[in-house]
C-alpha cells in the first residue's frame, strides 16, 4: 500500500500543480470510461511491479477526506476510489496550489 501511495502522490503533486481546474469535465461520450480503465491498469501495474514515479490519467470518486498534513510542505489529502475499486491516496501540495474546495465523499475527480 505504501509504494501506491507515492505514487499516487508523485503525480497528484505534478497534476494539481500544474491545474487549478480541480473537479472533472462530464464526458458525453465513452472516453472517459476508456480513461479510466487505462488509469486502473497503469496505477495496478506499477503496484504490482513495485514501480514509483509513474504518472497516469484518470479519476474516481472520492471515498475518504482525511486530515491536511502540514508536516513540511503542505498537503490536503484523500483517498479515491477507482472504477477498479482499487483506492489510491491523493496528496495536494495546497502551497503551491489552492485547496480544492468543499471536497466531500462521493464528490467525482480527475488527476
Amino acid at each position: 500500500m505504501k509504494r501506491i501511495v507515492v505514487v499516487a502522490i508523485a503525480f497528484a503533486a505534478v497534476y494539481f500543480a500544474a491545474h487549478s481546474g480541480l473537479l472533472p469535465q462530464q464526458h458525453d461520450d465513452d472516453r472517459g470510461a476508456t480513461n479510466t480503465s487505462r488509469a486502473d491498469g497503469s496505477l495496478t501495474a506499477a503496484f504490482e511491479n513495485h514501480r514509483s514515479n509513474v504518472q497516469v490519467q484518470g479519476g474516481g470518486s472520492v471515498a475518504k477526506v482525511l486530515a491536511d498534513d502540514n508536516e513540511g510542505s503542505r498537503h490536503q489529502r484523500f483517498i479515491v476510489r477507482l472504477a477498479s475499486g482499487q483506492t489510491v491516496l491523493i496528496a495536494h501540495n495546497i502551497d503551491l496550489a489552492g485547496r480544492v474546495s468543499s471536497l466531500k465523499p462521493g464528490d467525482p475527480v480527475e488527476f
